[in-house]
């Protein structure tokens, strides 16, 4: 019997969309957020990936569920039960990607850094994968705890611990990060300083968020983060709900993502540019980092994260556009509506 000739091998669609693939920055490492929220979608995307023969395609995944460590940007989680995070640890962990637990929230009382389903769910992470799981950690006394209790933990320093930081952000709070943490994230303003970033030792040991969503040199971000951790220990309190309306309204960035005219070749937000991912790669940095917490729905998030890794010259968009489609219509193809942040409407994608 002769070979379906509309079947595709692995091999030869890697081929076809070679030239395609983004090839300047061949050891970098891609996070994409968005676990313990649109779980289906991400691994839907990793096999989709694979189909392809994409060589450089999500290193590893990361979020977290609802818990006194993490915070949640817009509407608060419903809480997930140990029996179902352990499950989708153990899916995370059977792609062989590798999870990285996101514990973002970088205010915390004593009885906080003892939590037990906190501590439960690292004990769970390290017995899925102990070699390529991880912890990114947003309080420098609960990664001391953490490492103490589990020596061979993976430590991140979340962006957060530097938001908090009311001192100078200078080569030697990094230093002195470095030596806590295994990898430490650039503040997103410190990742658009080629100065400092050159100035930074071990940069091979520094993480990057590509899509950083504040406004560059935001002056309420601080602010803004102290009243999303009260709302994780708060989280019946509506007036916090409006605090952080009204915060965002004073320092504009509401009005910014509506579309506000720009001036020239402005850029209001943390968005890096492929010549600023580039450059921050040439100075040695390799693990990039794609946020889910700026997105109500999973649709743009993947469609951001394609973007990193296909070859954004013009005379390609036709190219990109297909696949990028042809990818996100085959995750969706069976889910008939898509939560945004106007509710929910219908999703008809062509087969």
């Amino acid at each position: 019997m002769s070979a379906n000739p509309d079947i595709i091998t692995r091999a030869e669609a890697r081929r076809r969309t070679d030239f395609l693939i983004r090839d300047d920055m061949p050891d970098s490492r891609w996070i994409l957020e968005g676990a313990f929220r649109w779980d289906d979608s991400l691994c839907d995307l990793h096999d989709q990936l694979e189909q392809m023969g994409v060589p450089r395609g999500v290193t590893q995944f990361a979020g977290a569920p609802p818990c006194l460590w993490s915070l949640d940007w817009h509407q608060p989680r419903a809480p997930y039960s140990l029996e179902r995070a352990d499950a989708l640890i153990r899916r995370y962990a059977a792609l062989r990607r590798g999870l990285t637990l996101i514990f973002d929230r970088p205010r915390l009382s004593e009885a906080d850094l003892e939590d037990p389903y906190g501590m439960r769910l690292v004990e769970l992470l390290l017995q899925a994968d102990p070699q390529r799981n991880a912890v990114c950690v947003a309080h420098d006394e609960l990664a001391r705890r953490l490492r103490s209790r589990f020596p061979n933990l993976h430590l991140i320093c979340h962006v957060n611990r530097l938001v908090a930081e009311t001192g100078k952000r200078g080569p030697e709070l990094y230093e002195r990060l470095g030596q806590l943490y295994h990898r430490t994230m650039l503040h997103p303003d410190d990742a658009l300083r080629p100065a400092l970033v050159q100035n930074l030792s071990r940069r091979q040991r520094l993480d990057v968020v590509v899509n950083d969503p504040c406004l560059r040199h935001c002056s309420v971000r601080r602010d803004h983060m102290n009243l999303l951790a009260a709302r994780r220990a708060r989280p019946c309190d509506m007036l916090l709900a409006e605090q952080v309306k009204r915060l965002c309204d004073r320092a504009g960035c509401l009005a910014s993502s509506a579309g506000a005219p720009l001036p020239v070749g402005e850029c209001r937000f943390n968005f890096l540019t492929r010549e600023d991912s580039r450059r921050l790669y040439d100075a040695g940095i390799r693990c990039f980092h794609v946020q889910a917490q700026p997105y109500r729905n999973e649709l743009t998030l993947l469609w951001d994260f394609l973007h990193c890794l296909f070859d954004e010259r013009p005379e390609y968009s036709h190219y990109r556009a297909a696949i990028t489609t042809s990818v996100l219509s085959a995750i969706h193809r069976h889910r008939a509506t898509l939560p945004s942040g106007l509710g929910h409407f219908s999703s008809s994608l062509p087969e």
